[in-house]
């Protein structure tokens, strides 16, 4: 409906849905009033419901290119944060004083300790799930050296430089008996 931004990524049978789409909506686009009837007629040939070719419409309408036409993804937008401000601040502020401590409390230890500072406030506990999320948006290494030093982190993200080339292929092993069962001359 709106411009897909990945619509490079769209097979040839959406866009070929899309340029269909396209010729319907830009001949009906010339016409000053639409009918019942045209409504009706251009949605049969576009394949879709009555609802869904005015939002086809209303958004070439808006953008009139057949990649406004290829099909979205649906959801929330990524990054997108639905949390009421207060909450959100509580998270980020049990997370760097609580979970980025010595002490490495367990991401369990972490949504209980914003539960109860939930409730003190009387603010909605977030779900799992969304503490998990913010949690994954604070760097790994900063993580690792508030919670296990600063050595530690360094040694856990520090590149690593070992060349190692092995000096033959495979060895084969020349010390074994020629027979095929175990060695029971002891």
């Amino acid at each position: 409906m709106t411009e897909n931004p990945s619509h490079e990524l769209a097979t040839a049978e959406e866009w070929s849905r899309a340029r269909q789409r396209e010729t319907v909506l830009r001949s009906l686009l010339t016409q000053s009033s639409l009918s019942e009837t045209d409504i009706r007629m251009a949605s049969k040939r576009m394949g879709v419901r009555r609802a869904y070719f005015y939002r086809l419409f209303a958004a070439y309408k808006l953008c009139p290119k057949t990649s406004t036409l290829l099909p979205r993804a649906g959801g929330r937008p990524s990054g997108l944060h639905v949390l009421p401000a207060e909450t959100e601040s509580l998270v980020h502020k049990c997370i760097k004083e609580f979970y980025m401590s010595g002490v490495r409390p367990s991401f369990a230890a972490l949504t209980r300790r914003i539960a109860q500072e939930c409730r003190r406030v009387e603010v909605e506990t977030p779900n799992y799930r969304t503490i998990r999320q913010r949690l994954a948006e604070y760097d790994p290494k900063e993580l690792a050296k508030a919670r296990f030093g600063t050595k530690a982190a360094g040694e856990a993200f520090r590149p690593v430089h070992a060349n190692i080339q092995p000096a033959l292929p495979f060895p084969a092993s020349s010390n074994r008996s020629q027979s095929n069962g175990p060695d029971r001359s002891r």
